[in-house]
């Protein structure tokens, strides 16, 4: 939904069938980096390495096109869900999903990093963002030398990263975003509806849209904004077209 002042806030829960589309997603909401995840709601999301076995699944012995594009982004519900501090683990996992990819005849990924889970209101409110900004560091700076070893170690391999932790922050220090409160909390203060989803989205209070809204960095106590993607995605633009 456009807003008054261009910017666009409602995230999108599903595909808009009015859009031609060839490309194809794996993605759960709530999904780890593992093979399944049990989420804090009660049902079972398969994870980055059971989306990859999924995708196996289709191309039903086929070879995966290997002039299309892979993108493997996982990592933050890891940590923000509590299942692991280890970013060995999931760099672990992110890593075996090119490695399997590769092997079904992908050749070319984007594998953005992981950006502040520091700046997540669901980790400012337990007062852990220090902790959560030096983990997401930690998991970055792994995951940076293990693309670097994959990309010797696959041939013909082209792997793209993306540094998402270093977009949010320059886009936060620039003011185009504000990061004082969700999107949500702004439109109902009071009502709950900042962290609703988490808790039963039955409750979910229906918000008014009518009114001027500042550019913000988060819907709810988790996800970013529609416009919060937006930059992400034209981050991914640039840095597909500067990777020869």
């Amino acid at each position: 939904m456009n807003r008054k002042n261009g910017s666009e806030l409602t995230p999108s829960l599903v595909l808009d069938s009015r859009v031609k589309k060839s490309g194809v997603s794996f993605a759960f909401g709530g999904s780890t980096s593992g093979f399944s995840t049990q989420s804090p709601l009660g049902f079972t999301a398969p994870g980055l390495l059971g989306q990859v076995q999924l995708f196996n699944t289709l191309l039903a012995g086929k070879k995966a096109p290997p002039n299309a594009l892979y993108v493997v982004w996982s990592g933050s519900n890891d940590y923000l869900q509590g299942i692991t501090s280890t970013p060995a683990t999931v760099v672990s996992n992110v890593a075996a999903s090119v490695r399997q990819l590769y092997a079904m005849g992908a050749r070319s990924f984007l594998v953005p990093n992981l950006a502040d889970l520091g700046l997540t209101p669901f980790v400012q409110v337990q007062n852990a963002g220090p902790a959560f900004t030096q983990l997401s560091q930690a998991h970055n700076a792994l995951l940076q030398s293990t693309l670097e070893r994959l990309g010797r170690e696959l041939p013909a391999a082209r792997i793209v990263s993306l540094d998402v932790f270093a977009l949010g922050a320059t886009v936060v220090g620039s003011g185009q975003v504000s990061t004082e409160l969700p999107a949500l909390e702004y439109l109902a203060p009071g009502t709950g509806a900042v962290d609703c989803l988490f808790r039963n989205p039955a409750t979910c209070v229906d918000v008014n849209f009518n009114t001027f809204l500042p550019p913000f960095l988060f819907w709810d106590v988790m996800h970013p904004t529609t416009q919060a993607h937006g930059l992400i995605g034209s981050a991914m633009y640039r840095a597909l077209q500067n990777k020869p």
